[in-house]
């Protein structure tokens, strides 16, 4: 069963509502336009603003934990419906969503792609906005035989990207096609995985 939404504001607000605890967690799939989301989604997505929250807290001081930052991957095919939930995540916290098409941030000069990186944490990180990462499967690859320099700068770079993410408070979203593609040794590092179905 699916309930259509006729703008993102009505849809964004009812899962907002869902995933607070001010309504049950609806058991139909949520449509909006080329947005399709999963009722079964919708725990996953409760669950990553928890953490999101709880991240929040503990950066006030509030809670001794050490700061962890968290890292989410989103998997699919529709960019629209993985910014429409970014940006929902993004209201609930009170911060803004920083995107970034990772394929533009790579560079073939040596160093440049981690400076590129450590601008933008830096600049996110000022308002502690919610980082997200399009275009990450040819980055995040999997490499099982490192063939030549690309491929160990590469590596470089997805360790780079990691720790900035691990390092900060907040949330950095990593958006792939296929998580099936993605180093095994990244995927143990995320603390929440989200599929995107195809509608």
């Amino acid at each position: 069963m699916q309930k259509i939404y006729h703008t993102p504001a009505e849809l964004q607000t009812a899962l907002a509502s869902a995933i607070n605890g001010n309504q049950e967690l609806p058991t139909h799939d949520l449509v909006y336009d080329d947005v399709l989301i999963d009722h079964g989604m919708v725990r996953s997505i409760q669950d990553l603003n928890i953490l999101v929250t709880q991240s929040n807290v503990r950066d006030r001081g509030t809670d001794p934990a050490p700061r962890t930052g968290i890292i989410a991957l989103f998997e699919g095919p529709s960019t629209s419906a993985k910014i429409l939930i970014t940006n929902m995540l993004a209201t609930q916290a009170g911060v803004e969503t920083t995107i970034i098409d990772l394929s533009k941030v790579s560079s073939k000069y040596i160093g440049e792609t981690e400076k590129n990186l450590a601008r933008i944490f830096d600049a996110a990180d000022k308002n502690g906005n919610i980082i997200f990462f399009d275009e990450a499967d040819a980055l995040f690859g999997k490499r099982s035989n490192i063939k030549d320099s690309h491929d160990r700068y590469a590596n470089i770079e997805v360790s780079y990207l990691t720790r900035l993410a691990e390092n900060r408070v907040g949330l950095t979203i990593v958006s792939v096609r296929s998580k099936g593609n993605i180093d095994e040794a990244f995927l143990r590092r995320l603390r929440a995985t989200i599929s995107f179905p195809i509608k």
